[in-house]
């Protein structure tokens, strides 16, 4: 798979239109970071984005680095939101620390880091 292309074509279209179809690219012990606030879980993660209401991103840019020679990888994402009701975009940055999902092929994600560039 090529994750530059799933980042940037396929992660934040789903995200941005059915959060909840993204919970299968986690796993339980996931962890989330959202402007320095932990998140252990995919429901607070999922309880988060649901209270900042109607968002859509646009990527700017996608980085991919291999992180171990076991497959993982680290993703590093430019790019802008808008939230319903903000006449501005708002530039974010999001950091994923990857890994390949042995039981069924592909990946799924370990770490996410979020923050607005602001």
């Amino acid at each position: 798979m090529d994750l530059n292309v799933f980042f940037k074509d396929s992660y934040y279209g789903i995200l941005d239109a059915n959060t909840e179809a993204l919970r299968a690219g986690y796993r339980p012990h996931s962890k989330w970071s959202w402007e320095g606030q932990p998140l252990d879980t995919f429901d607070e993660f999922l309880e988060k984005l649901k209270s900042l209401g109607e968002i859509k991103h646009a990527v700017k840019t996608v980085d991919v680095k291999p992180s171990s020679p076991q497959g993982s990888a680290i993703v590093l994402v430019t790019g802008t939101l808008a939230l319903a009701g903000n006449a501005h975009e708002l530039p974010f940055s999001e950091v994923f620390h990857i890994f390949p999902d042995t039981s069924g092929g592909g990946f799924f994600i370990e770490n996410d880091i979020f923050r607005l560039n602001l």
